[in-house]
């Protein structure tokens, strides 16, 4: 039986796209060696430049793991093509046209799976449950005071490295990813736990425009323009985590206003609670002795909604503190006269806490007569 026109069509075509295939085969070599070259330039070229540009160095094993990969994919794809030929040309010519032939059937499967009932209630049963996600801190607020702290440097109590933070127009940006520029001894470590902004927008290292929040609105077209390129930098390029944002000082509520208690219950840091302009997260007041203090700039986690001292967020918690007691009558009766002298030091003590360790801000007072300081 002699084969139809169409198949040696078929045949011609494909007897066609070999030979085709077998003049590219001395090029194979140089153009692998060219990719090599071409992708180590590249590689090399966008190191140098990242490095000046943003002023995050690429750590070594991220940079020689992402060479290694794509030079394992250069190499991987050029010795298939290698071993094709060479197997191609040491084969009877019917054998070669089923050898083209498994190759396309392989090659359209891989391209256009048949998902499988097992893979598609996997699929399901991953988008029902939802993806596993790391614990992300809440956003907090800052103070100037409290900012300073996160400079990369050892903590003396603990003796661990700090985190480093710095803050680019009021936005706290956590860079302890690029310790080696923004940490102790970087080129960049003046700008460690600090409001940089006006400095990055007006390139300068001048610690006259270190923690001054107001000098970003003052900047003119281009350094307002520079100032918005390193925040895209630092949130979408280097994709640094954003921890929460800074607070002035001059726009902190005035620390010696009176509060009454139901001025006191509008600031439970819940979706009802108003956020103040260029807050990350709504206020939480908490009272203690004859002191109220917003514990949102570094408390959200233990006062917040979802905290476990959330039932002290809005009210004067000085009697409940002191008698380490979660009652509803301790939460309810705001009178500290009764105290025993342990309970009044355990008082002093949170207060002591609030003030000096965490650094919360104080942010008004009870007016309780007679409370004892």
């Amino acid at each position: 039986m002699k084969p139809t026109s169409s198949v040696l069509v078929s045949f011609s075509v494909i007897r066609d796209a070999v030979h085709l295939c077998r003049s590219c085969f001395t090029f194979v070599v140089p153009i692998r060696a060219f990719m090599l070259a071409f992708l180590k330039s590249v590689n090399e070229f966008l190191d140098k430049q990242t490095g000046v540009l943003v002023g995050v160095s690429r750590h070594t094993a991220c940079r020689d793991g992402r060479w290694s990969l794509c030079a394992w994919l250069v190499s991987s794809t050029s010795s298939c093509i290698l071993m094709f030929f060479a197997l191609y040309t040491t084969t009877p010519p019917l054998l070669k046209y089923l050898l083209i032939l498994a190759i396309a059937v392989i090659g359209y499967d891989f391209l256009f799976p048949v998902p499988s009932t097992t893979s598609s209630s996997s699929a399901a049963a991953t988008e029902y449950n939802g993806p596993e996600k790391e614990e992300v801190d809440p956003p907090r607020n800052f103070t100037v005071a409290q900012l300073k702290y996160f400079d990369g440097t050892k903590d003396e109590k603990t003796g661990d490295l700090k985190p480093v933070y710095l803050s680019i127009n009021g936005t706290v940006f956590d860079v302890t990813r690029g310790r080696d520029f923004y940490g102790p001894d970087g080129p960049y470590a003046m700008f460690a736990g600090r409001e940089c902004g006006a400095a990055l927008a007006k390139m300068s290292f001048d610690d006259k425009y270190l923690d001054d929040i107001d000098a970003c609105t003052k900047l003119n077209f281009g350094e307002r323009a520079e100032l918005d390129g390193w925040t895209e930098k630092f949130q979408y390029y280097r994709c640094y985590p954003i921890k929460g944002r800074l607070i002035h000082n001059n726009r902190l509520p005035n620390p010696d206003r009176r509060l009454t208690a139901d001025e006191l219950a509008k600031f439970k840091g819940t979706e009802d609670t108003p956020t103040e302009d260029g807050y990350a997260t709504p206020s939480i007041f908490v009272g203690a002795g004859d002191k109220v203090f917003d514990v949102s700039f570094g408390g959200v986690e233990f006062y917040g909604p979802k905290g476990s001292y959330h039932i002290f967020a809005g009210r004067d918690a000085s009697r409940a503190l002191a008698k380490m007691s979660f009652q509803p009558e301790d939460l309810d009766n705001t009178s500290v006269d009764d105290l025993t002298d342990a309970q009044r030091k355990v008082l002093q003590d949170w207060i002591r806490t609030f003030e000096g360790r965490k650094t919360y801000p104080c942010v008004g007072r009870l007016g309780k007569e007679g409370q004892q300081q």
